[in-house]
């Protein structure tokens, strides 16, 4: 019975935010993981959190400049390009 409340509870906060691609957390569970992202929702870890206004800039960065995989993916960049410009990737 306890399961069912948890599902439905996830449930119900990922229709909270189903218009949005990406999802910025402090800690997010297992379930709530999978169910965030069966909804082609990205949750972005960050463990110490922050403004959003800062967290939005650090975005704006991405998205201007070399995007990573799965951001670009979301973009509609084609497959092969995503690596191809993914600056962070040097080692």
């Amino acid at each position: 019975m306890l399961r069912g409340w948890h599902e439905n509870k996830n449930a119900f906060r990922v229709r909270l935010v189903k218009d949005c691609p990406v999802l910025y957390v402090t800690a997010i569970g297992g379930s709530a993981a999978g169910r965030v992202v069966q909804a082609r929702i990205y949750p972005m870890k960050k463990e110490q959190g922050g403004p959003a206004r800062e967290l939005l800039a650090e975005l704006q960065q991405a998205l201007a400049t070399s995007p990573p995989p799965w951001l670009a993916k979301i973009l509609g960049v084609a497959d092969g390009d995503r690596i191809k410009n993914y600056k962070a990737l040097s080692y």
